[in-house]
């Protein structure tokens, strides 16, 4: 679209615009995490083109993030097929600007072997909305 405007209007145009987001199309919901750390998921879901529900949805939820594998959100993830992944699998997603592969951070009935869970600092050119 963007290569298209630019030709009929005979300028170039701020591609910002154009861009889609990494995480579009990525609806999910939490369990197990503190409410500062469920405030910044939240943030930057919609920073980041994603969806934020504060409940899970048959229909809709794409992604349980979940740091253990327990709780009435989990069971019901597994049951209706939908991919439960360690938060980290989120953070990295937004540190590297992209949907990254969810196999290496899928709880499956285990814990996960990393569960540590820190913000990620913003990158250079990243806006701070602190």
């Amino acid at each position: 679209q963007w290569l298209f405007d630019c030709a009929v209007h005979g300028e170039l145009f701020p591609v910002e615009p154009y861009v889609v987001a990494p995480l579009a199309g990525l609806v999910l919901t939490v369990t197990g995490l503190s409410s500062e750390l469920r405030l910044l998921v939240c943030r930057l879901a919609r920073q980041y083109g994603a969806v934020y529900t504060p409940a899970l949805h048959k229909s809709m939820t794409s992604h349980l993030l979940a740091c253990h594998p327990e709780g009435e959100k989990f069971s019901k993830s597994i049951e209706w097929g939908m991919k439960v992944v360690n938060p980290k699998w989120f953070f990295d997603c937004v540190v590297t600007r992209t949907w990254l592969d969810e196999s290496a951070y899928l709880v499956l009935g285990r814990t996960p072997t990393d569960t540590s869970l820190t913000a990620p600092a913003p990158s250079a050119g990243q806006p701070n909305t602190d």
